[in-house]
């Protein structure tokens, strides 16, 4: 049997210790982007990376289609091109992520849901990992969302920008989109077993206004399991086009990601949408 030295006992419990730990929907969870502590894909991921220290990713994303009945101003996957995969293509490619060792998988899009082979991914998926649906809630139904469950899915994050509906569509370029996301978090919480969260993007006015206590506070009251808030990471053909030409950036306004090459900008996470 391996054993754990005491250096790396340390940086783990260091680690944990910087969360509350949480029991909900029948998980011990530190956070949604880490396994469930009493989730099979805990202990691969402590036997594979802490323990074996393999070379491959521990964690993982993949679109499921490019399409989305929103449009947000600062959505970062709004000029991608190329072919969607098909679910084959994905099936495969969960297959050969779970053989380098992912043990957490993002299914992410666009409009994730709108994949109809969604919950055979989701099964696909649950196979080895802990895996987290990143959404809008746009056609989510009663059905679709037990359906997921059943199929091993751990956590949700549902987008949500604002209290106020009229800013929170303005935002998504979509009238009705702050009630679709109200509707699919009631619907998660409604289903149980999935671990149910939000996440926002932070707006420089909201910041200055000195409005985001106000927004947790909202976000506190529909009993969500978590938030997670970012900032608009610029990434559209203006900005790819003069960080290309200028290589690196020196200096970014606060409150403002930029998509560089560096390995730290390519590991951060998207949270800049669903």
């Amino acid at each position: 049997m391996a054993r754990v030295s005491p250096a790396l006992n340390l940086f783990f419990l260091r680690y944990i210790g910087k969360f509350r730990i949480k029991h909900s929907a029948g998980h011990w969870t530190v956070h949604s982007h880490l396994p469930p502590l009493n989730h099979p894909a805990f202990g691969r991921f402590i036997s594979r990376h802490l323990l074996e220290r393999t070379a491959g990713p521990s964690h993982a994303q993949i679109g499921l289609t490019n399409a989305c009945p929103q449009a947000c101003a600062y959505c970062y996957n709004r000029e991608r091109r190329g072919q969607t995969m098909d679910t084959e293509t994905i099936l495969r490619a969960v297959r050969e992520l779970q053989e380098l060792g992912v043990c957490w998988l993002g299914l992410t899009g666009g409009e994730p849901l709108l994949n109809p082979d969604i919950a055979r991914i989701v099964a696909s998926a649950a196979d080895g990992c802990a895996v987290k649906l990143f959404t809008t809630g746009s056609t989510l139904t009663r059905e679709k969302a037990r359906e997921l469950k059943q199929a091993g899915l751990f956590s949700v994050s549902v987008s949500l920008d604002h209290w106020r509906p009229e800013i929170h569509d303005r935002n998504r370029g979509l009238s009705g989109a702050f009630a679709t996301a109200l509707n699919a978090i009631r619907l998660f919480q409604e289903t149980g077993g999935i671990q149910v969260g939000v996440s926002a993007v932070v707006s420089r006015d909201m910041i200055g206004a000195g409005q985001v206590e106000e927004f947790l506070e909202f976000l506190q009251g529909l009993g969500i399991d978590e938030s997670w808030l970012c900032e608009p990471k610029p990434s559209v053909a203006a900005f790819s086009s003069a960080i290309s030409k200028a290589g690196s950036i020196s200096a970014a306004t606060p409150g403002t990601r930029w998509s560089t090459s560096t390995p730290a900008a390519r590991s951060a996470p998207a949270c800049s949408r669903p």
